[in-house]
């Protein structure tokens, strides 16, 4: 049929990645506002916001990410306390969870409603994705 990909030759622009597959396992969680992956560099790879107003007032960068990130594996380092797996920021109205995938970090942000044992079970789950998928133009 005209304008039907044939199959095994779909184009890799409309093709979802693993970890766009994945997303999904996270972004369905009650509660959850928004998710990046972040790069050793703090570039932000993938980036989802339940809406326009979550993406205006959650500030922050992956950068910012990073140098928590960073910060915190200094002081574990320091305290004799192995490598770091997750970073867990709890206010009285909202819960971040970052968790290391690889040479990569994954933030979720949600508030209260969240239930934090199936966020983190997810979250480490779809850590390991992340963590085996392959970087952007390496065949």
């Amino acid at each position: 049929m005209f304008g039907t990909p044939m199959p095994g030759r779909e184009p890799e622009v409309g093709r979802p990645s693993a970890i766009d597959s994945a997303m999904p396992e996270i972004t369905s969680l009650l509660g959850v506002s928004a998710l990046l992956v972040v790069d050793e560099n703090g570039d932000v790879q993938h980036q989802w916001y339940r809406t326009l107003l979550d993406r205006s007032r959650i500030e922050v960068t992956g950068v910012d990410v990073t140098e928590l990130t960073k910060a915190t594996v200094g002081f574990v380092g320091r305290i004799g306390g192995g490598v770091l797996d997750n970073i867990i920021l709890r206010s009285e109205i909202s819960t971040v969870l970052i968790q290391a995938a690889g040479r990569s970090t994954l933030f979720i942000f949600s508030d209260k409603r969240a239930n934090l044992a199936l966020l983190l079970i997810r979250a480490k789950r779809v850590a390991s994705i992340i963590a085996s998928a392959r970087p952007p133009g390496v065949a």
